[in-house]
């Protein structure tokens, strides 16, 4: 199914005010261009719903600074429900990896790429839904997931990855939830449902976001920080071999450290989950239970210089119990000579320093 417009607006598939839509395939292939104003590929608004049943192939474009949306849901309580796999990612290098982009930066103030993976803006009092009960892999030059308006909307998917660029030159937000909530990688009940999550890019929530991220496999990694210093709710689930890579990779003007609601890690200490720090900003967790590792490096020349900023815990649950670890890079660890042995204890004090409990 495919939709080009040269001058407008171009939708694969469009539902509009109180329509409903219901599309049985094994595999429905997507591809929307436009040379300006807004491609979409699936397009849902004022009330509309909208049911697939079976895989979804997405590619939307836009050759020019307009917008590229791979799904766009608005106002109403628009609903989409893709029950199945949705590829919204491209193949090969550069601008080739992207499912969804646009080629030259546009919008108001600061240029920057108007590209989004999927975008629901809806503020309606029950609020507006997209469900996908598969795997779902996006990657965009631009942001993953933007969602605004009501504090009910909804956003869920299974598993997959979102996959947003580095850049020292723009901001770029993997998720962006001003208002909403949004489930990866999660049950209904509430916990990591232990299927493999992948998100690369800042997570970022406003008073009225909320953001639970399910990492509960050995393949499962978030490489980002977690931004929501204006009262968004960002919750981590952190289990079975799972790595949070806390780096910055993209520009971020205000950033000062990321915050975090809650980090549950694994049951038991065979199951815990993993913490990478490589920002120099610190880490900070409102409440945490379970088992965690905390990774550190140092440098090699002075190991008591560790690397990375402080962790700090404002609560945890009891019998919770966190690790933090650092290599044997610069430290000579099986020396029985008084210097050698001081230097590691030294440096063992110095990782232990990191850790704050309030």
């Amino acid at each position: 199914m495919d939709c080009v417009s040269t001058t407008g607006t171009s939708q694969a598939i469009g539902v509009y005010a109180n329509k409903n839509v219901n599309v049985q395939a094994n595999n429905l292939s997507i591809k929307a261009t436009a040379a300006g104003k807004t491609a979409a590929g699936i397009f849902v608004q004022n009330g509309g719903q909208a049911v697939i049943n079976g895989n979804v192939d997405m590619s939307v474009k836009n050759s020019t600074d307009g917008d590229a949306d791979g799904i766009y849901l608005y106002n109403g309580g628009s609903k989409l429900t893709i029950n199945g796999d949705l590829n919204m990612k491209g193949s090969g290098e550069g601008d080739l990896a992207y499912g969804v982009l646009a080629a030259q930066k546009g919008g108001y103030g600061t240029k920057v790429y108007q590209a989004k993976g999927i975008y629901m803006y809806d503020n309606s009092t029950d609020g507006g839904e997209v469900k996908i009960t598969g795997k779902a892999d996006i990657a965009v030059k631009g942001t993953g997931i933007d969602m605004r308006g009501s504090k009910n909307n909804k956003i869920t998917i299974d598993n997959g990855s979102i996959i947003t660029p580095e850049s020292t030159t723009d901001e770029v937000k993997a998720v962006g939830i001003a208002a909403g909530t949004f489930n990866m990688g999660m049950t209904d009940q509430g916990i990591a449902n232990g299927k493999d999550v992948t998100v690369k890019g800042q997570i970022y929530a406003l008073d009225k976001g909320t953001i639970n991220l399910g990492l509960g496999s050995s393949n499962s990694l978030f490489a980002g920080v977690v931004s929501n210093t204006n009262g968004g709710s960002v919750n981590l689930f952190l289990e079975k071999g799972a790595t949070w890579e806390n780096t910055l990779n993209s520009k971020s003007a205000t950033f000062n450290g990321s915050h975090v609601n809650t980090i549950s890690g694994g049951k038991t200490k065979q199951n815990q989950g993993v913490i990478s720090q490589k920002d120099s900003n610190p880490i900070t967790i409102d409440k945490y239970s379970g088992y965690t590792t905390v990774l550190y490096g140092h440098d090699k020349t002075t190991p008591t210089n560790i690397i990375g900023g402080n962790l700090t815990i404002n609560s945890a649950l009891g019998d919770s119990f966190i690790t933090l670890r650092t290599d044997n890079v610069g430290l000579n660890t099986d020396s029985d000579k008084a210097n050698d042995k001081n230097l590691v204890s030294e440096t063992l004090n110095a990782l232990a320093n990191k850790l704050y409990y309030t």
